[in-house]
């Protein structure tokens, strides 16, 4: 997935998340959602690297 994509969905998962917690009085949790799903970006192009290295290897 290209940067520019993880980007912008970031932005949006913690922009919606902010706006509905506002409503149960936790505006935080928009921010919380937005590391949350960064934390899953980097994990999956991490596991993508090492999935490459190890068809690498193979060869």
């Amino acid at each position: 997935m290209s940067s520019i994509r993880a980007f912008v969905i970031t932005i949006f998962v913690g922009w919606l998340s902010s706006v509905i917690c506002e409503t149960m009085l936790w505006p935080q949790l928009g921010s919380i959602f937005a590391i949350a799903t960064m934390g899953a970006f980097i994990l999956k192009s991490i596991e993508n690297l090492k999935e490459g290295s190890s068809e690498d290897a193979k060869s």
